[in-house]
């Protein structure tokens, strides 16, 4: 139930879509008559499509969220595994029966990366399929292809392919690895879900190392005042951000993260920079 509500309220508290559902209602409002209501709700549509279309809102959101966690520093000790987080493959990848993966798809790209910097971390996809789909063509069932077609061997990929939340991805990767103390795993997903992963990873007791990836802000101070035509692109970064601080929201308000915005811990910090002094 939580999950059905949750992309529901997702889906209708989008940027984008609430500019749809207000243009919508405005043409409704012109046509039965309410022609005072209607032009002003059409006004204020033009300001927040000029606002957030091209101005910095998008960025404003997003910067909070992806400047929240650090990657850790290059000399870390080789991990125990690498988790890479689901929620990434195009659905043309089953009626096309090709590899297409969304926006986020850096994060599988950086995990086969990082898989060839450290050949023995094991690589744990964790994601699940809401269709019915042939298992060969589900979410993980393509995961792999794209990391055996990258060169990472087979013996090294693990797959979670029940979880359909990031509560559930904490869940069960940490049933179906059973971490133990002094072992190093590396938490992959994009820089604005981070906050929100880590916060569940942490909540379902497995301590991971933030590794983020896929930013959509430059870092520099120009974020939070150019003025950038690109409509659509940040169209979707407001969406996206939109979507994450709903979801911190829902989760801490229902208890699936401890803190409302999680920040990095010293105590995992140390457990990642550790490894120079390691031998």
């Amino acid at each position: 139930m939580f999950l059905i509500l949750g992309k529901t309220f997702a889906f209708l508290a989008q940027v984008s879509n609430l500019l749809v559902i207000a243009a919508i209602a405005a043409a409704l409002a012109l046509y039965f008559k309410s022609a005072r209501f209607g032009r002003t709700l059409a006004v204020w549509i033009i300001l927040a499509f000029l606002l957030v279309g091209f101005g910095p809102v998008g960025n404003i959101l997003m910067r909070p969220l992806e400047d929240r966690f650090p990657r850790p520093p290059d000399d870390m000790p080789e991990p125990t595994g690498i988790i890479v987080l689901g929620g990434i493959i195009n659905f043309s990848s089953v009626t096309r029966g090709v590899i297409a993966l969304t926006q986020d798809g850096e994060r599988l790209s950086e995990a086969a990366a990082l898989a060839h910097r450290y050949p023995n971390a094991i690589v744990v996809y964790s994601g699940g399929t809401i269709s019915n789909v042939p298992e060969d063509v589900s979410e993980v069932a393509i995961a792999k292809r794209f990391l055996l077609a990258l060169g990472v061997d087979q013996s090294r990929i693990v797959l979670e392919g029940k979880s359909l939340s990031t509560a559930q991805n904490a869940t069960f990767t940490r049933a179906l690895v059973t971490p133990q103390p002094g072992q190093r795993w590396l938490l992959v997903t994009s820089a604005s879900h981070m906050p929100r992963a880590i916060g569940s990873f942490r909540r379902a007791g497995f301590p991971v190392i933030a590794y983020p990836v896929g930013h959509t802000t430059s870092g520099l101070p120009g974020d939070y005042w150019a003025i950038q035509f690109e409509a659509s692109a940040n169209l979707v970064r407001a969406d996206v951000a939109l979507h994450e601080w709903i979801g911190l929201f829902a989760y801490w308000l229902t208890r699936r993260t401890d803190v409302l915005l999680p920040a990095p811990s010293p105590d995992e910090d140390n457990h990642a920079a550790s490894a120079s002094n390691s031998p």
